[in-house]
């Protein structure tokens, strides 16, 4: 058995499922690969050398993660480390992650940067979250610090605290994150993509409109002496009521800006 746990929750993708376990394959970094599917019809196929649990009918992202989490804590493991089918994980980043874990006993989690590409692997922007832990303690009490599948957590820091809330299901990792920030673990992201994650205008709307179990978050974890978490709430609050059309065009401009960003940057290295 390895030090590390990858979890990958599924629910009828198996091709996003074979092209996460390719890149893993490819990358040839050694962790213990734990697929959970979540009542997919017709159930997954893994490929060889990955643990697969099954639940005998779709229950969610958050109790499928939690299934998992339960085997990966009673398996002895170090570290987990997140991906979701369809997620490209890229060369290095384990034993990056798990490196600096090691070298900093009062971390919980440390993410990475992670490059958003659409549907047909076009890049849109890179997701560039505060990468020390007194800027991203900071920026978590105003919005979520990570791309979910770009984390490694410490799995002690799991048997201590617990695992996913299912309260709070849909914002379920930031819960977990202001929870292990206020029993004063720390938080880091890595300044390097080591994730390629496929999004849609789409799913940032569906995102947006998760916006209640965010909000219910802020809330419980709300400090009023933190500037941030009156910005958190107030964002929050206005996503909550946006209608769904701005919501989704919105997100399509974001898109453009960003990756004109992106581009403009790029060109400037190029010069």
């Amino acid at each position: 058995m390895d030090r590390i746990a990858v979890l990958i929750p599924v629910y009828n993708d198996q091709d996003g499922l074979e092209r996460t376990l390719a890149s893993l394959q490819q990358n040839g970094e050694t962790a213990d690969v734990i697929v959970v599917d979540d009542g997919s019809e017709p159930p997954v196929s893994p490929r060889p050398n990955t643990h697969l649990l099954r639940l005998p009918e779709n229950m969610g992202i958050t109790k499928a993660l939690n299934h998992g989490l339960n085997a990966i804590m009673a398996s002895g493991y170090d570290y987990v480390a997140r991906l979701d089918a369809g997620d490209i994980s890229l060369p290095g980043r384990f034993e990056a992650q798990a490196a600096f874990l090691d070298q900093n006993a009062d971390h919980a989690v440390v993410g990475c940067h992670v490059l958003h590409v659409t549907e047909e692997g076009m890049p849109l922007f890179v997701n560039q979250p505060p990468s020390d832990h007194a800027h991203l303690s900071q920026y978590m009490r105003r919005r979520n610090g990570y791309d979910h599948p770009s984390v490694m957590i410490r799995v002690a820091c799991l048997k201590e605290t617990g695992i996913y809330n299912e309260i709070y299901s849909g914002s379920e990792d930031y819960e977990l994150w202001r929870r292990l920030l206020r029993r004063g673990y720390k938080f880091a992201n890595l300044p390097t993509v080591y994730l390629h994650k496929e999004v849609t205008p789409t799913q940032i709307t569906a995102r947006r409109f998760r916006s209640g179990p965010r909000l219910r978050v802020q809330l419980r974890y709300f400090e009023p002496l933190q500037l941030e978490c009156w910005i958190g709430v107030a964002r929050t609050s206005i996503a909550l009521v946006t209608p769904r059309r701005f919501a989704l065009w919105g997100a399509k401009i974001q898109y453009s800006i960003r990756r004109r960003a992106e581009a403009g940057s790029h060109s400037s290295c190029c010069l």
